[in-house]
């Protein structure tokens, strides 16, 4: 009971208003997220995502320049966490997989679809983060 009081207080300290349950046996269903996750064509995602976090997603159906969506995604560099997905190119598709220091892009040969893309920052980039899924998804970045 002293442990349990003790780890309450450093709780207590980091967040004052953080919900503390206290079970029998650790029988108890946490919902860390606030609801059920959902799964779309652009991956699984918690419900309540973290506030501090961006996920833009963008659907492709047409042949993508990926050279030039990477210069894009570069721009916004100091912006995004991440960046990553399945496009449509000339030549079949492509999972293109982005970080600020590194990216690779693997042909996927026999994938037909779906096409999507993410791409994932701070909260407070969301009109950078959006704006760049929506040229993508608008066919900014079409090859041709």
């Amino acid at each position: 009971e002293e442990t349990l009081k003790e780890a309450s207080a450093l709780i207590r300290a980091v967040n004052s208003t953080a919900v503390i349950e206290k079970t029998v046996f650790c029988q108890i269903t946490l919902d860390l997220f606030g609801g059920k996750s959902c799964s779309n064509s652009q991956g699984t995602y918690a419900a309540g995502a973290d506030p501090n976090f961006v996920t833009a997603t963008a659907q492709t159906h047409a042949p993508v320049d990926v050279d030039r969506f990477l210069r894009a995604i570069n721009t916004l560099q100091r912006e995004l966490y991440r960046a990553k997905g399945f496009l449509k190119t000339e030549t079949g598709a492509v999972y293109l997989d982005w970080t600020p220091s590194s990216h690779s892009c693997f042909e996927l040969p026999g994938h037909n679809g779906p096409f999507g893309f993410s791409l994932i920052g701070p909260s407070n980039k969301a009109p950078a983060i959006n704006a760049l899924a929506s040229r993508l998804q608008s066919g900014s970045f079409n090859k041709g």
